[in-house]
């Protein structure tokens, strides 16, 4: 990377020759990350505080602060720089602050000055002070040239102009890392050389001998020059000789007078000029608006033709479609009704009303007495009532249904259930009483404290029982066996933790999950350790022990708050080391539980890692890297989430992240262990359920899904996920635009939907494109199974640092059969290679993009190869099973 900072007088041609350099390939400046400011305004800015007398520590601090600002907001840019006449106070400055600085400095002939006063009033003092500004600034210049001879080069602004190509080989000596343009590849706009510019050039010829002839009597812009001229790898004038002269009186009369006549002459020519002008411009007025007026007529007429002929179009093909309405049940079938009240339903069916009665009744004798009455009057009201809940779907289709899971754990529910179970068998209705009694009895001791051993280390109260007997009264099913026994570990003990857990679904719960079982299947044992309100809903299959922080605390992410929070979480993962023999800890999303969970790990002498997905690093980065991070470290600063999250990531012993892209995320840390990408996957199940067929067998199993969703030449692009701006949507409705084979559906909700139904609307594709919002796993695998390409085309946000971090979606489409379209940013780069597996399409090029899509799926064998590289690709890098060998193999 290089940084070209380059200095000239403002009478030199210093900014066109920068304009050249970004013509042939230098970058120009983004603002300042921070302040909000141009390259131009800081180096104004950095120049007024060192034109100071006295520039104060204050002063340097602020200077530092705005280069380092500017510097941060071109961290991406791979050689930039920027000019100003400013810069030259502040270029010593530069190049102790940042080292790949190179310098370019620029000059001119002293003639500038006065060829820079022809709208003004000369005058000998003028003059005087020009010259003596000039004078100084060059003789700055000369000054940084001959310390800085290697990083700097001289050159005469006018002679670099004219010879570019010269320039250019004399920039890249300083700066090896420029690839300049070639001169065919460069744009350039014609001169054209009029009568005017004759006559300025006859004018400038008059002009140049006077201001020569002044310059002749100022010895030191003399001397100066011919030692810049001397020096300069690039120059074209030639030294200037002092000989006798005109006085200067004279010299300053003559052009003064030379002024006053050009002055008469223009304004002689301008006046017959601004007539003409005046009525040529009129009648070209009258015709513009004439022509503006017609060629509104006619867009209106054409798009009001269109419209006919589309709406026309519209109305045969929906007569079409309605024909064959029940063919597409299933796609129908996802729109059903999002449903909420599990609790309530629950409450009200007749388990829990019958163990509610029970419980209500107490063990009072005059209550029991009266309790078969009771029942039998509870069942008789929930009979009236019962008919309200016939035509409801399935207690499993609620969006709160993990909330029914929780009352089923009520003592109401477990007698009720007793009870509806024994009632239709005399023998069973006999023993009804003493089961009533077993479960009451066996529910009060596990409240009172007769809990699994990892509970009541979690709630942290002491109690009598011996070890020995504490382990044979942990509950087997919440605590594996290998773990109680404390000798069936043939590998070690890992604890994994998280803040982000079941029953919430998302990347981390899953992913925390889906490590846990595999890790167990290898052979060790896990613990994850989750906050408080986690657990394994019913459908998930778990086989590592569940500890949940029932102290967790939501607010403590940061501050006073979060550092007492550190002392009781390192105490926490102390116990659970001791009492389990824990080999290492390994978090996941590590903001909250990790300063504590270091601390307990560095007390017990047992590693400590980390893992990130990306966005969870960039936003506490946003491209800004800490100076001081030895200092953070040796004096341990943890009040803010950024420096907790940088603490954590540089002292763990190993950092696991997901992608080859959050990888590079931590490039400029200048402390951190070893980086490893384990990358993300899929189940060892799903990817069962889609075994290896023939081509033909393949295309045989997809037509099943593909019957009345698309026709036969049409190609089903899918997507997957939340609606957000993020995820960028609209690019894939641009490409179902560009082509009318195109048709896609749209998985998910989001804040986004209803302007991207807009959006489908206005690009007039409402009959390509299907919205199906939330559906059950079965139906996504049979969407899935139908999909030609599964598209992902996110974009990064680097104000939030949103990133797309790995690209599940992209995964679960390839394991169904389709190829995977992505927009190349994030994580989604290692799954995809390009022609190979799948397309890279650049988000705002969906025109060219289209076609290539068209032309991958209309060429069936390049097809057919790129989605078996797509899957092959996936059973071998992309699983989970692969992802935990990856970080077990490194922690034990």
């Amino acid at each position: 990377m290089s940084i070209i900072i380059q200095a000239g007088h403002k009478t030199s041609e210093s900014r066109q020759v920068m304009e050249k350099l970004y013509e042939r390939g230098l970058n120009k400046p983004v603002d300042s990350y921070t302040h909000k400011m141009t390259a131009q305004q800081v180096s104004e800015k950095i120049y007024s505080m060192f034109s100071k007398k006295d520039t104060s520590s204050a002063s340097n601090k602020m200077a530092d602060n705005l280069m380092i600002d500017l510097l941060l907001a071109n961290l991406d840019s791979e050689n930039w720089g920027w000019e100003s006449d400013r810069n030259l106070a502040s270029l010593e400055y530069w190049g102790q602050i940042e080292p790949n600085v190179k310098f370019i400095l620029v000059f001119d002939h002293p003639k500038n000055v006065l060829r820079n006063l022809e709208n003004k009033k000369i005058t000998i003092d003028l003059i005087d002070q020009e010259i003596c500004e000039w004078v100084n600034y060059h003789q700055n210049i000369l000054e940084f040239f001959e310390k800085n001879k290697n990083t700097a080069i001289l050159i005469e602004g006018v002679s670099a102009l004219n010879d570019i190509n010269g320039f250019a080989v004399q920039v890249k000596n300083i700066a090896q890392t420029l690839q300049f343009k070639s001169g065919w590849q460069v744009i350039s706009e014609p001169s054209i050389f009029t009568d005017d510019s004759k006559n300025r050039l006859q004018s400038n010829v008059v002009k140049d001998n006077l201001f020569i002839e002044i310059i002749n009597k100022y010895p030191e812009a003399i001397k100066i020059f011919n030692s810049l001229i001397d020096k300069a790898s690039i120059k074209n004038s030639s030294l200037i000789y002092k000989t006798k002269r005109m006085s200067l009186d004279s010299l300053v009369e003559s052009l003064n007078y030379l002024e006053l006549e050009k002055e008469k002459i223009h304004l002689e020519s301008d006046r017959d000029k601004n007539y003409s002008l005046a009525i040529i411009e009129k009648k070209n007025q009258e015709v513009q608006e004439l022509d503006r007026e017609l060629q509104e007529l006619k867009s209106k007429n054409k798009y009001l033709e269109n419209s006919i002929k589309k709406n026309q179009e519209l109305d045969k093909d929906l007569e079409k479609k309605a024909l064959n309405v029940k063919d597409r049940v299933d796609v129908n079938k996802l729109k059903e009704p999002v449903y909420y009240g599990a609790e309530d339903r629950i409450k009200n069916d007749l388990p829990y009303r019958l163990g509610s009665t029970i419980v209500k009744s107490g063990i009072k004798p005059q209550k029991l007495i009266k309790l078969p009455l009771n029942l039998v009057k509870e069942y008789q009201e929930f009979q009236k009532t019962n008919k309200i809940y016939d035509n409801l779907p399935p207690i499993e289709k609620y969006q709160d249904f993990y909330k029914a899971e929780k009352v089923k754990s009520h003592l109401s529910y477990r007698l009720g259930k007793i009870v509806v179970d024994n009632t239709n068998s005399p023998k069973n209705a006999l023993k009804m009483p003493v089961k009533i009694g077993a479960e009451t009895i066996s529910y009060f001791r596990r409240k009172k404290g007769l809990q699994p051993a990892i509970e009541r280390i979690n709630n942290g109260k002491k109690n009598t029982i011996g070890i020995k007997e504490r382990k044979k009264k942990v509950d087997n099913d919440f605590l594996p066996l290998s773990i109680i026994k404390g000798d069936r570990a043939s590998k070690g003990t890992i604890v994994l933790a998280t803040v982000d857990f079941l029953p919430n679904i998302g990347g981390i719960s899953i992913m925390t999950h889906e490590l846990a079982n595999n890790m167990v299947e290898d052979g060790f044992n896990v613990i994850v350790v989750a906050k408080s309100g986690s657990y394994v809903p019913n459908g998930f299959l778990r086989k590592y022990s569940l500890f949940v922080d029932k102290d967790f605390k939501k607010e403590a992410k940061s501050g006073k708050l979060a550092v007492e929070e550190d002392k009781r979480i390192s105490v926490m993962f102390q116990r659970i080391i001791k009492r389990f023999n824990v080999n290492c800890i390994l978090l996941l999303h590590p903001f909250y539980y990790g300063i504590g969970a270091k601390d307990a790990a560095i007390k017990a002498r047992i590693p400590f890692s980390v893992y990130f997905h990306g966005y969870e690093i960039r936003s506490q980065l946003l491209g800004k890297y800490p100076r001081n991070l030895k200092q953070l470290i040796n004096e341990k600063v943890v009040y803010s989430l950024r420096e907790r999250t940088i603490y954590t990531a540089a002292t763990a012993d190993y950092i696991f992240v997901n992608s080859n892209f959050t990888k590079s995320v931590f490039d400029d840390f200048t402390i951190k262990p070893e980086v490893i990408v384990t990358g993300c996957g899929i189940s060892n199940e799903i990817v069962n359920k889609f075994p290896s067929v023939s081509t033909i067998q393949f295309k045989s199993n997809k037509q099943k899904y593909r019957t009345g969703l698309v026709e036969n030449n049409e190609v089903l692009i899918g997507f997957i996920g939340r609606l957000v701006t993020q995820k960028n949507v609209t690019s894939i409705l641009k490409l179902i635009k560009e082509n009318e084979r195109f048709r896609c559906i749209i998985i998910g909700t989001g804040p986004d939907a209803d302007s991207l139904r807009y959006q489908v609307e206005d690009f007039r594709i409402l009959d390509r494109v299907d919205f199906v919002g939330v559906v059950s796993e079965e139906e996504k695998w049979k969407i899935l199974q139908a999909l030609d390409f599964i598209a992902l085309m996110s974009r990064v946000d680097d104000t939030t640092g949103h990133v797309e971090g790995f690209g599940i979606a992209l995964l679960e489409g390839i394991v169904a059969g389709a190829v995977p379209i992505s927009s190349g940013t994030g994580g989604m780069v290692d799954i995809i290679d390009d022609d190979i597996n799948g397309l890279i399409c650049p988000i705002g090029d969906e025109k060219t993009q289209s076609k290539r899509i068209i032309k991958v799926y209309d060429d069936e064998e390049a097809y057919d190869l790129m989605r078996q590289n797509a899957q092959n690709k996936l059973k071998e890098r992309f699983t989970w099973n692969a992802a935990a060998k990856k970080i077990t193999d490194r922690l034990l």
